[in-house]
């Protein structure tokens, strides 16, 4: 066995690995994450000398310093990651369990966080004149900030009505979309008109600056608001308000939750079961589904199972 490292000699060992398998919004969570909660409380202890009893007294210190149960488990998961990788490369005998929070993922996303149908319209009608199609886009495909804003022409296909999201924006470098993979998203009629008038020959990217150079976050952050300003809104959400509202509509027009969640990007459902409760009549409708006649069921009968 090694000599066990204490947790803050770890430190650079680890972050190589963090920025050799992850992307870079990942890393720099992780250092900020390290900076400011684990390292003051385990950055002298050696690896071995923390275990479950330990950790409790860490979650314990977090909650009354009025960090969120769900914060606390992001801290864990990175703690667990250190660990599981000192066990690895044999630094300690064994990685102790990590015990998360269990947190209600379904919380509710309020009428003060997405637009009503009336609202969208009233914004678009509203936006400026340059930034018109950036907000229909992104009140109708539901993509991240950096999505939108990594969005090329090459991957927008206008005959076959659909973009591919494969890249996104983080702290102007371009990486993969979170999740790490490609989704394919559908557009609508009125998404493609907008992208169809937007063509340009600037450069690749779809929304950019006059000469062509890729927008920044910091560019369009003032874009919704001010728009929702304009439009008279009482509320005045940002971008990412605009993918809340995209998820909201889909569910509020009876789409299934599995869905929404592909369309979305979320990695589990459980992310997207956020929006079920603006989904009120759905159940009814699917029960009320089994009085149809046999005729509107496929003509099954008595005697023929369904496969």
């Amino acid at each position: 066995m090694k000599e066990v490292p204490t947790f803050d000699a770890f430190k650079e060992r680890f972050l190589t690995y963090s920025e050799v398998n992850n992307k870079p919004s990942t890393v720099y969570a992780k250092k900020w994450m390290w900076k400011l909660h684990l390292s003051p409380f385990f950055g002298s202890m050696k690896l071995n000398e923390i275990g479950p009893a330990e950790i409790e007294v860490f979650k314990a210190k977090k909650l009354t310093e009025g960090q969120s149960k769900k914060s606390i488990n992001n801290h864990l998961t990175a703690l667990r990651k250190v660990l599981t990788l000192a066990a690895e490369w044999d630094l300690i005998v064994k990685a102790p369990k990590v015990k998360s929070f269990k947190v209600k993922h379904n919380e509710y996303i309020t009428e003060e966080q997405f637009l009503t149908f009336d609202e969208a319209e009233r914004l678009i009608r509203a936006a400026a004149t340059e930034w018109h199609t950036f907000i229909v886009v992104a009140l109708k495909t539901g993509l991240r900030v950096g999505e939108l804003l990594a969005l090329k022409w090459e991957d927008v296909d206008l005959v076959t009505c659909q973009l591919v999201v494969r890249r996104t924006l983080w702290h102007r470098q371009e990486g993969p979309p979170k999740g790490g993979r490609n989704r394919k998203v559908p557009l609508s009629d009125e998404a493609v008109a907008v992208l169809k008038a937007h063509r340009h020959l600037k450069g690749p990217y779809v929304f950019c600056e006059a000469d062509g150079r890729r927008l920044t976050h910091s560019r369009v952050k003032d874009v919704v608001p001010s728009a929702c300003k304009k439009a008279q809104l009482a509320k005045r959400l940002t971008t990412h308000g605009l993918r809340h509202t995209f998820a909201s509509h889909l569910v509020m027009r009876g789409v299934s939750l599995m869905a929404v969640k592909e369309l979305l990007g979320h990695e589990s459902i459980e992310m997207t079961l956020r929006y079920s409760h603006l989904s009120p009549d759905v159940k009814r409708e699917a029960v009320k589904l089994l009085d149809a006649p046999a005729a509107a069921n496929g003509n099954l009968t008595a005697t023929e199972p369904a496969r």
